[in-house]
């Protein structure tokens, strides 16, 4: 069982969302961490259809958790547990910058990777890393994970920019694209053309089994 540490005490954790679609990923540990109660939590702060979506994305697939004022049971589709190393993709009607509740990380949060696309998040890292760094480093530290590709949704401009990395035939990396500083309060698509593993404070692979909704493979432990 992978452990996610914290601190006792509840901070502020703000949450900037733009007009669109915003890839986001939680640096602190959230309050309402059930994206259903998130939604409804989040409801409260805006005007208009405000949040209509919380998606993330697993096994190949997203999982949506929908939301309409205008309906009278509002909240819709999938609930799920949202946590720091993980990604979200958060549809919203116009700009807010929304204050919720968590609390703080005490120490880096596990981002567990499967085979192919996943979305994640680097919540509780001191260090700053770009998208090259942050492939360079995890393949580095976790036996049989090969990330080529961090690919960064610019809501802005409705598109994505990335940096892809090849190893060539000298065991040095060809490069194409564009490097970039990787956000604590962003979410990334990362594409991993190994095994699955998990990157952790240990910097170990671990192997794990998706789980159902409302349950996750991290231990929350208070400090």
């Amino acid at each position: 069982m992978l452990e996610l540490n914290y601190i006792e005490g509840l901070v502020n954790a703000r949450l900037n969302l733009e007009r669109g679609i915003n890839f986001v990923s939680f640096d602190k540990l959230p309050e309402r961490i059930d994206s259903c109660e998130l939604i409804e939590e989040i409801s409260n702060y805006t005007t208009g259809m405000g949040v209509t979506q919380i998606a993330r994305f697993r096994s190949g697939r997203f999982e949506v958790t929908s939301y309409r004022k205008d309906k009278g049971t509002p909240v819709s589709g999938e609930c799920f547990a949202i946590m720091p190393g993980e990604g979200y993709v958060i549809r919203s009607d116009k700009r807010y910058e929304i204050n919720l509740k968590g609390y703080e990380l005490d120490g880096r949060a596990p981002v567990q990777l499967s085979t192919g696309w996943n979305l994640i998040g680097i919540n509780g890292e001191e260090r700053e890393y770009t998208a090259q760094s942050l492939i360079e480093e995890i393949n580095s530290r976790v036996v049989g994970v090969r990330l080529d590709n961090v690919s960064d949704w610019r809501t802005e401009r409705s598109s994505y920019q990335g940096l892809q990395m090849e190893l060539g035939e000298e065991g040095t990396y060809d490069i194409y694209g564009f490097d970039y500083v990787i956000s604590p309060s962003k979410g990334y698509f990362v594409r991993n053309r190994g095994d699955r593993g998990v990157w952790s404070s240990e910097g170990i692979a671990v192997s794990y089994t998706h789980l159902r909704a409302h349950e996750t493979v991290l231990d929350l432990v208070c400090r």
